[in-house]
């Protein structure tokens, strides 16, 4: 059952027990225990997508459109994509959302789709106490994967969705 579904449950869950008026402690309890366990199932649906994903960087090819550009440099850019259809080999699913570091080339714009050949890794811990905390940001950002695209590897399939005027 995915979140998308849960949620709205837990809603309904929640309002229902809130109405009765007998046992008002009840309702909230109720309602704080079914918000709970939504975020253990998203908590639990998250770590399994991370957990089919290799600790050290493995070669995958993806296609996927370009959700978001997080940080752009002079050597490249660190994007945010969403699949459009299971990687190969099959470790992500469609609409997982992974980041990569796009160096060369043509550098994609929000909204196109590409297909392109990278080598991902799970987020990282912090290497030491008080470091950045790679994973719990990740998490934060529902990205189960990160890596570099390879040289080489990538093509457009689908442009940029633009508007058109009719007049």
């Amino acid at each position: 059952m995915s979140s998308a579904v849960v949620w709205p449950l837990a809603g309904i869950g929640a309002l229902i027990l809130l109405k009765s008026r007998q046992v008002r402690w009840a309702g909230m309890l109720g309602a704080v225990g079914i918000g709970a366990l939504g975020a253990w199932w998203d908590a639990s649906e998250y770590r399994a997508a991370v957990q089919a994903v290799p600790a050290v960087g493995q070669r995958v090819v993806v296609s996927a459109r370009l959700t978001e550009l997080a940080h752009s440099g002079s050597e490249g850019a660190r994007l945010v994509f969403r699949l459009t259809e299971p990687s190969r080999p099959a470790l992500l699913d469609a609409g997982s959302r992974i980041s990569v570091w796009w160096s060369g080339g043509h550098r994609p714009e929000p909204g196109e789709v590409w297909r392109f050949s990278a080598r991902l890794r799970r987020p990282r811990p912090p290497p030491s106490p008080g470091a950045f905390d790679e994973a719990t940001w990740f998490y934060r950002q529902h990205v189960v994967a990160t890596g570099n695209v390879l040289e080489g590897a990538t093509r457009r399939l689908a442009p940029q969705p633009g508007f058109t005027l009719i007049g």
